[in-house]
Order: structure tokens, then C-alpha cells, then sequence
């Protein structure tokens, strides 16, 4: 009997196993994502203040205005030099903000920050182009774009840079701010889901232990490379918890239509195709950093 029940418990771990590993796979609240916020990355911080002043630059209106533009120069049309100019000052002062939030997250010891940074970092190189590099094409075409509102000889592209694969790759969508275009702020979870003591319990415990690891990472740069490695570790064990029970939510068809219709324009917004591209993109961030705490500790 003890051998029968002992097998029917294995036939069932396998099979919730198995509904788990098939659950329609979803962006969960980590990475960017991530609601929790550490003192530097909350609303009304330093960062806040840079992605706020540079999305208020390149709004929605701006995308369209430059597509415009780009649509009259292929039919051969004259664009108007006074619009050229606007947008070519409004690409700069971007531009601007873009430099000094890169300045900051280099400079910072917060964990949440230098992830932004790794991020960015991992997702400029995935278009073929380096994070340094995309802010010297940004700076140029902005400058190509004066010179053409003032009709001058436009400057030479930045040396170094192969612009033939900028071109292969400048449909990718990805670029300055496209990491902040779009949000995921819906709620995510139908409020019957936390019926059971169970699963709320398991969920607070979820937020708390994330929250608390946050505010630990707040001091990740003082970390030594042992501790960084320890801290990226414990970053993974949140990050598979939270698969778990979002997997088990979807199973219950617990998840909002509208917490997943956003999810999917913010990949777009990355250039990405499923959450698996958001999850290796995010994967990729955390390697590179893992690189850089082994790095300390020789």
C-alpha cells in the first residue's frame, strides 16, 4: 500500500510538473518590471526625473513626426526645414538626458539601477550596436538633421561605428528610451485568486521576501564579488518563484486579459517577440553582471 500511494504522489508532482511547464508563459514582476522600487530607482528620484524629461521629449508624437519624415525623403518629397530643425533639437535635448541617466547608473551602487544599466547595455548589443556607440549615432543624426535645416554639408558618421549594420538592423525598433515606452501597470491577478488563505499567503510571503531583497540591493556595489554572486543567486530564486505561481495562476485562469495585453505592447515596444526573448534579454543582463563580480573577486 505504502508503495502504491508512494507512486500515485510521484504521478501526480509529474503531472502538476508537466500543466506547469505547458502554462502559457508570461512576463512576471521582475527586471524592470519589478514594482518594488529601491530608493534610487522610485518616483520622483533622480532616474525618475531623467526618463520623465527625455519621454516627454520623445513622446508618441515625436515617433510619428520622425516617421513622417522618413516617409517624405523615400518619395523623393522636401521636408520642411523649420520641422527638421524642431525635431533635430528636440533628438539632442534626448539625447542630453540619455547621457547624464547613463552617467548615473554607472556611478550607482544600487542593484535595480546597474540591472537598468546591464539591460540597456545587453540590448543595444543584441541590434549590433554598443551602448556608447547608439549615443554617438543618436548625437549624429541630430546633427545630420541640422546641418540639412541650415543647408550645410552634413558631418561625417562617428569613426568606428559599421554603418551598414546599423542599417541592417535600424527596424528593430530598439534604441534611446524604448525600454520606458511602454508600461506594465495593469493588475495583473483576478482578486478571487487570493480566496484561499493558501495562495495568499504565498503571495505575501512572495512580496515581502522580494521587497526586502530590493532594499538589500540598494547596497550592492559595497557587495565584494562573493557577496554580488550570492545577491544574483538570490535574484534567480525570486525570479523562478514568482514563475511558479504566475504559472499556477494561469492554470486558474487567474490572470487579467488586460495585465497581458500590456505585457505584450511592452515587448513590442523592446523589439521583442515573446516573453522568452524579454526573460533571455534579462538572463543576458545578469550573466554580464555575474561576469563583472567574478571579475572582482580575482
Amino acid at each position: 500500500v505504502w508503495c502504491l500511494r508512494r507512486c500515485h504522489l510521484v504521478s501526480f508532482r509529474s503531472m502538476f510538473a508537466l500543466l506547469l511547464s505547458s502554462a502559457p508563459a508570461l512576463l512576471t514582476p521582475i527586471g524592470p518590471l519589478c514594482p518594488f522600487r529601491s530608493a534610487a530607482c522610485s518616483l520622483g528620484g533622480h532616474m525618475d526625473g531623467h526618463i520623465s524629461r527625455m519621454s516627454s521629449t520623445i513622446n508618441p508624437s515625436f515617433a510619428a513626426d520622425m516617421a513622417r519624415l522618413q516617409l517624405e525623403m523615400q518619395m523623393g518629397q522636401q521636408p520642411d526645414r523649420t520641422q527638421v530643425k524642431e525635431l533635430s533639437e528636440r533628438m539632442l535635448a534626448a539625447h542630453s538626458e540619455w547621457e547624464a541617466l547613463i552617467g548615473r547608473w554607472k556611478l550607482s551602487s544600487d542593484f535595480q539601477t546597474r540591472e537598468y544599466l546591464a539591460m540597456t547595455r545587453c540590448q543595444a548589443e543584441s541590434s549590433g550596436v554598443g551602448l556608447e556607440d547608439m549615443g554617438q549615432l543618436v548625437r549624429w543624426q541630430a546633427e545630420c538633421m541640422q546641418a540639412f535645416a541650415r543647408g550645410s554639408v552634413p558631418p561625417m558618421p562617428p569613426a568606428g561605428i559599421d554603418m551598414d549594420r546599423v542599417a541592417a538592423n535600424s527596424q528593430t525598433g530598439s534604441g534611446i528610451g524604448t525600454m520606458f515606452a511602454a508600461q506594465v501597470d495593469a493588475e495583473p491577478l483576478d482578486p478571487s485568486l487570493f480566496d484561499s488563505p493558501i495562495v495568499r499567503n504565498e503571495y505575501e510571503a512572495l512580496v515581502r521576501d522580494h521587497a526586502a531583497l530590493i532594499r538589500l540591493g540598494e547596497k550592492y556595489g559595497g557587495f565584494d564579488g562573493l557577496g554580488k554572486l550570492a545577491f544574483l543567486d538570490q535574484v534567480d530564486v525570486i525570479e523562478s518563484r514568482w514563475d511558479t505561481f504566475f504559472a499556477r495562476a494561469s492554470l486558474l485562469y487567474a490572470v487579467r486579459p488586460a495585465f497581458t495585453e500590456q505585457c505584450n505592447e511592452y515587448m513590442r515596444a523592446l523589439g521583442l517577440n515573446d516573453s522568452h526573448g524579454f526573460r533571455t534579454l534579462l538572463d543576458r543582463s545578469h550573466d554580464f553582471m555575474r561576469v563583472e563580480a567574478e571579475r572582482e573577486r580575482r
